[in-house]
């Protein structure tokens, strides 16, 4: 890469005059350059001579010049952000910390806080000066800022050179060679014109920057058409007319290919004795480069801002070699500190740590400044200003230099404390879903309203519901003191009728209920309410002592149930806007319970109802046909000789009443299992005979109907614990069913056998199947799978499953329509000490014993 050159060549009257005078023209121009390009407030060269330094030209340096005390030469020695020694560049961020000695303290009194600095090196490489920029303020020194002042130094050091050896040509006129010899190695643009703009001479990086693809090229054009459309170069011409010599400026530069740039500029123009322009010389520093890094910056800069505008988070950066620590603005509005309470220190930030947190927090930092992992992240308790905690979650970065040693570390906390509520309010909820799901009746879900909400809604709750005939009772109160809940008024009631029983304001819970809309007391931010006052307005004992209060309505399915009220006694406490939402939201939930209780209650009620009905009607009904079976028995008796139509007709009663009667059972067995009444006689049955038994009795019905009834039941199956008169009634009543709705000609089919600890009965039949969306109500009472069929009363596969159930055991259907079904029900085996068979346990039954029955005792569940 070549050097910048010398921004203004120096005239041969300098010449004459000496080299020094030459020299400090250029000198100030570098410095005056190097200002500009780094916007740096001050500048300067110092050059080395006789075993001394000198100021050779300086910029902003409040007084500071050739004769002040302030020396470079030893910072060259210093380490810096290129590194030290030799050609390369030294940086020093804060003057006031770190290492300098005497040349910080001359910097400092120098009015210079931060400054970058290059060395001057002649040909052979050694130190002939230094070019530095100063700032009075602490800076962070950027690489491409290093680089550039590096540049400014070989020019600086080659025209000084020069200079001093008298090496610029004597005569006037500069020729092109003239000025490709002098600077081809820069990196600014020379240019020399005439006073129409025609270009006599220029240098390669002149070409470069105004886009001409070769120093000839431009030599064939003039300065006016250097930009593709003329702008701000355009218009620095214009005034060299009134000004001959126009200060760097920086200016945008559209190149000739439409290329947009930014340069430094700076003209001069030579007068005549007449004061008319003979020459023009420019100078162009190319700065495009730089400028988009600081537009990238001021954007990035920008967008920090926004974000922490948005977030409001906290950031932080701590020094390790001096425990300082600085906070943006975030920390005070976040953590509600006065700006005045903010101490940059480290210690600051530990002692707001939790005390439970902080051990943890502090070996943690220290691990990842200590360790090789440069991040961090903590989630802890830090103390508000109001003594508060707030839940944050705290990430950083460890910064280290070149030789990985940690320097800072930066941070940003998140303050996390309306989340993590927010989280727990949220699983506060669901449980409170759970539990109010689960109760049944309107008293105790009610109750369990109440004591959900106390303490994470409230210090106690209120729960009035209001009654069918229009009376608003208090259902249910809870307190974080259960010692104080009698002075709530529980059971009490707030009006019975729609108005207010004096005619005065109406309580708190009748109101809302009027308005439909909640109201509270206390919020934070609001002043505590007169416990008098409130007392009276929540119909609670003055002892209570409430200090605010939210009284949300109780609504479901648009309906007014009642109102809950959350009460607050603790001068500590207050409603939040996550409280106030909580709130209703937990209210709409007990209303869906408190729905869904009263649905059930009602239900309740019905089927007592229903089931007394069935009850007296069965009672009423076996009365008569008690008597009609006995009356059917005496003609039995009676007349034994009968015609045959008479015989007929008897059987005929005969068969009606023992349907008749079948049916009375069913409906008092069917009420008994709903209301848990129904009971069994178990005793130990062989499963094979059981079976047998049962489908022998079937046999006839099904040979009627054309259709094969194949039983396979092994009479060496375990035997099992049942009432076999009950088992063979769900055998009947799902064989039966099969024989029903099988096709003529057809067959079914009884299994029994044994799996694991269980014996499975089934009965698969070649039937017209069930449709899949009737499945899951095939055991529901009343249950027909056509509405219009007349064949029984849909309570044989209920009073299956209920005599199943009572067994302990289990009972399914595997069906598909037009191919039959499999109904089959697991019953549990005797365990082996249940066993107690016998000698004569091979011998037949007693004509006593159901079919199947073994010798035993009856045990009734």
């Amino acid at each position: 890469m070549s050097s910048i050159t010398p921004a203004e060549a120096p005239r041969p009257a300098d010449e004459r005059a000496g080299g020094a005078a030459g020299t400090g023209e250029l000198l100030r121009h570098v410095v005056e350059v190097a200002s500009r390009a780094l916007r740096a407030p001050a500048a300067l060269v110092s050059l080395f001579a006789d075993g001394g330094e000198t100021i050779a030209a300086a910029t902003g340096l409040d007084g500071a010049g050739a004769a002040g005390p302030l020396r470079l030469a030893p910072f060259l020695d210093l380490d810096g952000g290129d590194g030290a020694g030799g050609g390369r560049v030294f940086a020093v961020q804060d003057a006031r910390k770190g290492a300098g000695g005497a040349a910080a303290a001359a910097l400092l009194g120098a009015g210079l806080v931060a400054l970058l600095g290059a060395p001057l090196l002649d040909a052979a490489g050694q130190r002939i000066g230094v070019l530095a920029a100063g700032d009075p303020r602490p800076r962070r020194w950027q690489p491409d800022e290093a680089t550039l002042l590096r540049q400014l130094a070989a020019v600086a050091a080659s025209a000084v050179e020069r200079l001093a050896d008298g090496r610029y040509p004597p005569e006037r006129a500069l020729s092109a060679a003239w000025l490709r010899r002098s600077f081809d190695d820069a990196l600014a643009g020379h240019a020399v014109a005439r006073a129409d703009g025609r270009i006599l001479a220029c240098n390669a990086e002149f070409a470069r920057i105004a886009g001409f693809e070769s120093i000839e090229a431009a030599l064939a054009a003039d300065l006016r058409s250097l930009e593709a459309r003329p702008g701000d170069f355009a218009a620095l011409l214009d005034r060299l007319a009134a000004t001959p010599v126009i200060p760097l400026e920086e200016l945008r530069f559209v190149r000739r290919d439409g290329a947009p740039a930014q340069v430094l500029a700076k003209l001069a123009a030579t007068l005549d004795e007449a004061g008319n322009v003979g020459e023009i010389r420019v100078y162009l520093l190319d700065i495009t480069e730089r400028h988009r890094a600081e537009e990238a910056l001021r954007a990035s800069q920008e967008r920090l801002r926004l974000v922490e505008l948005a977030t409001h988070d906290v950031h932080w950066e701590w020094e390790l070699a001096t425990g300082r620590m600085a906070w943006n603005g975030a920390v005070a509005q976040r953590f509600r500190y006065a700006p005045e309470e903010i101490r940059p220190s480290i210690d600051w930030f530990e002692d707001r740590i939790h005390p439970a947190d902080r051990e943890r927090v502090v070996r943690g930092l220290e691990r990842a400044i200590l360790g090789v992992d440069n991040s961090w992240s903590d989630e802890y308790a830090f103390r508000r200003g109001d003594g508060s905690y707030a839940t944050v979650l705290d990430r950083a970065h460890v910064v280290r230099n070149g030789r990985s040693e940690p320097i800072r570390v930066v941070g940003c906390m998140l303050d996390i404390s309306e989340r993590k509520a927010a989280e727990e309010m949220q699983r506060f909820l669901a449980r409170a879903s759970d539990a109010l799901e689960e109760a049944l009746e309107v008293d105790v879900t009610a109750q369990t309203l109440a004591r959900l909400a106390v303490p994470t809604l409230g210090d106690f709750c209120l729960v009035d519901l209001l009654g069918p005939d229009g009376a608003v009772r208090r259902v249910a109160v809870a307190h974080t003191e259960p010692g104080r809940e009698r002075l709530l008024g529980a059971g009490g009631v707030l009006a019975a009728g729609p108005g207010p029983p004096d005619g005065g304001p109406a309580p708190t819970p009748i109101a809302v209920m009027r308005a439909g809309a909640p109201d509270f007391v206390g919020a934070c931010g609001d002043t505590p309410g007169n416990a008098a006052e409130l007392s009276r307005r929540l119909c609670v004992a003055p002892e209570a002592a409430p200090r605010g209060y939210v009284s949300v309505p109780i609504e479901a399915r648009g309906r007014l149930l009642g109102a809950v009220t959350f009460g607050l006694s603790s001068p500590r406490r207050c409603f939040g806007p996550l409280d106030l939402m909580a709130a209703r939201d937990l209210a709409r939930r007990a209303g869906l319970a408190l729905a869904n209780s009263a649905t059930y209650e009602s239900a309740q009620r019905a089927v007592v109802a229903r089931n007394e009905v069935l009850g007296a009607v069965s009672h009423d009904l076996r009365v008569p046909l008690t008597t009609m079976v006995a009356t059917l028995s005496l003609l039995d008796d009676t007349t034994p000789d009968r015609r045959e139509d008479v015989r007929q007709w008897h059987e005929m009663l005969r068969r009606a009443t023992d349907q008749m009667k079948a049916l009375i059972d069913d409906l008092l067995d069917a009420s008994r299992m709903e209301s848990q009444r129904f009971t069994i006689e178990r005793r130990p049955e062989r499963p094979g005979a059981l079976v047998a038994g049962a489908c022998a009795m079937l046999q006839p019905l099904a040979a009627a109907k054309n259709i094969t009834l194949e039983v396979d039941a092994p009479p060496d199956l375990p035997p099992i614990s049942v009432d076999g008169r009950q088992i063979a009634r769900v055998l009947g009543n799902l064989v039966s069913n099969a024989i029903k709705f099988s096709r003529p000609g057809g067959s079914i089919r009884v299994r029994a056998e044994v799996r694991d600890t269980e014996l499975w009965i089934s009965v698969e039949d070649e039937g017209e199947g069930i449709a899949p969306e009737q499945l899951p109500r095939v055991f529901d009472r009343f249950w027909k799978r056509q509405p219009t069929d007349r064949r029984g009363a849909g309570l044989g596969l209920a009073i299956a499953s209920g005599i199943v159930a009572a067994h302990g055991g289990r009972i399914w259907v595997e069906s598909q329509e037009g191919a039959g079904s499999t109904f089959t029900f697991a019953l549990p085996l005797l365990a082996p000490v249940d066993v107690r068979l016998p000698p004569d346990a091979e011998a037949a039954p007693s004509p006593a014993s159901a079919p199947g029955a073994l010798p035993g005792d009856a045990v009734a569940t």
